[in-house]
């Protein structure tokens, strides 16, 4: 409920078309040290 302002003041902004992809990157850059961490702790803990 809280994000749909969000995107229509990046609009004005000019910048939502910018920010988009680099938030999107952030999240699989995000995932994959998550799953690179439980691997890690997996291989430790063997």
């Amino acid at each position: 409920m809280g994000v749909a302002p969000v995107p229509k003041i990046f609009r004005q902004n000019g910048r939502w078309e910018s920010l988009y992809p680099a938030s999107v990157y952030l999240t699989n850059a995000y995932i994959n040290l998550q799953a690179f961490s439980i691997v890690t702790y997996l291989f430790n803990s063997m």
